[in-house]
């Protein structure tokens, strides 16, 4: 059983490893199945990124899958208006967007909310050593059932809600639980991404995020300071964003 811990997801890559979906492929691909070719596995590369470093850009030809191994990457989708959408938050064992395999580039861009490593696993050894070893095609199947399940979680504060207030409450019980499922703790963390990102995620104005964490914090629902989060009252939280009134 993984140690929870009460600090940021930005750890020592050994522990990074540890929680990651990608953990038993990376071991397969350092050992190439019998019979085959040593040089036909796949090539990690380690990249560090800074905040506000880009992973990727639009338009980006799509070389590689890219795993969180610690730190956090927001994806965004830039209107033809110029305006920009942020669709989604990847923490540590997370994979960042995939983009368009067909056209082989990056529908969005991937940036760095903190100090960040990510591994790239290179899709054309990847695709060769599924041909060849049974072992890599099942973990990269379940790789492929993970991140719809992670996407559909993701979703899950914005679609079918009524209010504000369920949106950031359901934004931030997924943040927990997602936290959690890594060994992290899902009641004490950082907030990596800003007011700003929050809104431009949930559609909501940054004022509104601001009210609405002063709102929950007032009523005893967290404890807020600066980016640090801690919830003080789960079970309340749960309820509001299933619909739960009296906030």
């Amino acid at each position: 059983m993984l140690k929870t811990v009460t600090a940021n997801p930005v750890t020592s890559e050994f522990n990074a490893c540890r929680r990651c979906r990608a953990a038993r492929l990376c071991r397969l691909a350092r050992k190439p199945p019998a019979g085959t070719d040593a040089s036909t596995k796949v090539v990690l590369r380690h990249r560090r990124l800074r905040r506000g470093d880009y992973l990727y850009r639009t338009g980006d030809p799509l070389h590689s899958l890219g795993v969180v191994c610690s730190g956090s990457v927001q994806t965004c989708l830039l209107h033809p208006d110029g305006t920009t959408q942020i669709t989604g938050f990847h923490l540590a064992g997370e994979f960042t967007a995939l983009g368009d395999m067909n056209a082989k580039q990056h529908t969005r861009d991937g940036v760095a909310l903190e100090t960040t490593c990510v591994c790239e696993i290179l899709l054309s050894q990847l695709l060769e050593l599924c041909h060849e070893s049974p072992d890599v095609r099942r973990d990269v199947l379940q790789l492929v059932f993970d991140q719809l399940a992670h996407n559909e979680a993701q979703l899950l504060p914005l679609v079918g809600r009524k209010s504000a207030t369920e949106q950031l409450a359901a934004f931030l019980l997924s943040l927990s639980e997602r936290l959690a499922e890594r060994g992290f703790s899902g009641e004490d963390f950082s907030l990596s991404m800003s007011r700003q990102d929050i809104g431009s995620y949930l559609g909501l104005a940054k004022e509104t995020i601001s009210r609405l964490f002063s709102r929950l914090e007032n009523e005893g629902v967290i404890s807020l300071d600066a980016r640090r989060l801690r919830l003080t009252d789960p079970r309340r939280l749960a309820g509001l964003a299933a619909g739960a009134t009296g906030l």
